[in-house]
């Protein structure tokens, strides 16, 4: 997989943790992926490479 539309979904992902927040890890990873999916910007294969190792309800602050 290309790293650009990986990095994408990276920053989406931090978006979603660090600036607007109020989100468990796993609604995070899904909503970053949603959005890549809808935006165009990532294809099947980038969202496959997205695999949530741990606890999803986890929160960081």
């Amino acid at each position: 997989v290309a790293p650009a539309p990986q990095e994408e979904v990276y920053r989406e992902l931090v978006r979603l943790l660090f600036v607007e927040g109020g989100r468990t890890l796993g609604e995070a990873v899904t909503d970053a992926e949603l959005l890549a999916w809808t935006g165009g910007w990532a294809d099947e294969d980038v969202l496959r490479a997205w695999v949530l190792l741990g606890d999803p309800a986890s929160r960081l602050r």
